[in-house]
């Protein structure tokens, strides 16, 4: 979701592609729009590692908690990804 996102905010700018291509114009509503969701995917992860290490810094059994959490979540992505 990052990659897309990113991918269109700086077409919008005027940047040239990966592969060095000027892309089509971009709706500026779309890139606007865009831009916003990417700060708040941002901000999102932020939030998700403050928390994670103020939950787990004076409690190990969060630390292990969150640890379990965290193999989890990486396990489910990784087979989310690969299955496109």
């Amino acid at each position: 979701m990052y990659e897309p996102l990113s991918r269109i905010v700086k077409s919008s700018l005027g940047a040239p592609s990966a592969n060095g291509e000027d892309e089509s114009p971009i709706d500026p509503q779309v890139a606007a729009d865009s831009a916003e969701t990417l700060v708040a995917l941002q901000l999102l992860l932020l939030s998700l590692a403050r928390t994670q290490i103020q939950m787990s810094s004076n409690n190990n059994e969060y630390t292990q908690l969150l640890e379990r959490f965290r193999r989890e979540w990486s396990a489910n992505l990784a087979a989310q990804l690969t299955a496109r």
